[in-house]
């Protein structure tokens, strides 16, 4: 549990927030509410509720649902809870390019996060990837659903696929064994399956 100094802390950047931001110093202590639910320390609430004020007003979802897309998100891609401000901006620029909302990208995330990690993708190929998804009518958990099962099938083939991808000279790893990013993949895919495009 947090100490009165950790108390102390939360309530005079409540109030700070409350004074700088559009929130109320009431509101900026839900968000840090809503980060401790979510398992995050003092201190890390400390640094990422900047970013989830940020995601809230950028979007329009509420504080509770802006807290649990910016704290899913930095742990899965074990970002530090400073990172929140930038996971705000990652989304509203995704959001701005393209059809998905920052809901639906939260939710795609929230699908795909884990397994795109675990293959060695960052978090801005992912959203790229939910945005190119949503513009073509796959939304929300549906383009994170699809994007996880991309993942699954380039990074982690059956024998049959990874056959298919060797004969097509396709690998998702460098020499190295290290997962290439996926637009790297999907773009030697392209032009084997389609040609170079000049």
């Amino acid at each position: 549990g947090a100490t009165a100094a950790d108390m102390k802390r939360l309530q005079d950047e409540a109030l700070h927030l409350g004074a700088v931001t559009s929130f109320s110093a009431g509101e900026a202590a839900d968000a840090m509410l809503a980060l401790s639910k979510a398992g995050f320390d003092t201190d890390q609430t400390l640094a990422a509720v900047p970013g989830v004020l940020d995601l809230a007003a950028a979007s329009g979802l509420g504080l509770e649902q802006s807290a649990e897309i910016t704290a899913q998100t930095l742990k899965a891609f074990n970002l530090d809870a400073s990172k929140s401000v930038d996971i705000a901006n990652m989304l509203a620029a995704g959001s701005i390019s393209s059809a998905a909302s920052i809901g639906d990208l939260g939710a795609g995330l929230r699908q795909s996060s884990a397994v795109a990690n675990a293959f060695g993708q960052d978090v801005d190929t992912v959203t790229a990837a939910l945005a190119i998804l949503n513009d073509n009518a796959l939304q929300g958990s549906d383009a994170g659903t699809a994007l996880k099962t991309t993942f699954q099938r380039l990074y982690a083939p059956t024998d049959e696929v990874a056959k298919q991808l060797q004969e097509l000279g396709i690998s998702a790893y460098d020499s190295e064994g290290n997962a290439r990013n996926l637009f790297e993949v999907l773009g030697d895919l392209q032009d084997v399956l389609y040609g170079v495009n000049d």
